[in-house]
């Protein structure tokens, strides 16, 4: 099957391609929460080391201890990794909306036969915004005041992470985008690592839970302490 291409719009031509502004705008939307992510928990590591070495998931079980607790306590509960991941979500979430029109303008240059890509670059386009939106409800919402919204508002997050990585991954192939200019390719295999990490935290996240929940057993300890 053949896909016809057309020119790019004027958005999103080679001048504006390699300006420093789009460059500013693609840095700040795909790389800063993840850096901002290490800082936290490297913070939590140096200056909150008895924090880290005492740290229990639940009060029921102070004896199962982690020496790597959850990401969420360091950018969600101590502080001050709260607030500067607050600031650095809210430095993030303007470059990322344009970001996300940058990128369905791009994939809606290409003209196309197959009914099966315009699916998936609608799919696509959902994903970009749910996405961050699980981000949000992920950072705002912590861990320990609301436990059972704040790990749906994870999976909303990590699931439709690894949706945008995917469709991504296949739209810039199927679509000859991946061929227009050779930093495209090594974009194209920062996105298959950054799909490949994130299954690979999908798929520890519950293991990892119940392997915690079989230690300590918080369900049958909580509904001991109801009923004394």
């Amino acid at each position: 099957m053949v896909i016809e291409k057309k020119s790019m719009l004027p958005p999103l031509d080679d001048a504006v391609a390699h300006s420093q502004r789009f460059i500013t705008i693609v840095c700040l939307a795909a790389f800063l929460p993840g850096l901002g992510c290490y800082f936290c928990v490297a913070y939590s590591f140096f200056f909150q080391l008895d924090t880290v070495l005492n740290f229990t998931q639940s009060e029921h079980c102070p004896d199962v201890r982690s020496a790597f607790p959850p990401v969420s306590y360091s950018i969600g509960i101590w502080k001050p990794q709260r607030y500067i991941w607050l600031l650095i979500l809210f430095v993030h979430l303007p470059p990322r909306i344009i970001f996300i029109v940058l990128y369905r303008r791009l994939f809606y240059t290409f003209s196309h036969e197959a009914k099966a890509f315009e699916i998936t670059l609608k799919f696509y386009a959902l994903t970009l915004w749910l996405e961050p939106s699980g981000l949000i409800l992920v950072s705002v919402i912590d861990i320990k005041s609301h436990f059972i919204i704040h790990a749906i508002a994870y999976a909303m997050w990590i699931i439709f992470f690894n949706f945008n990585m995917l469709l991504n991954v296949i739209l810039t192939h199927f679509s000859g985008f991946k061929q227009t200019h050779p930093k495209v390719v090594k974009v194209w295999w920062f996105k298959l690592l950054m799909l490949i990490s994130g299954i690979a935290i999908s798929i520890s996240t519950p293991f990892t839970y119940f392997y915690f929940l079989k230690h300590c057993n918080v369900v049958g300890k909580s509904f001991n302490h109801y009923q004394t």
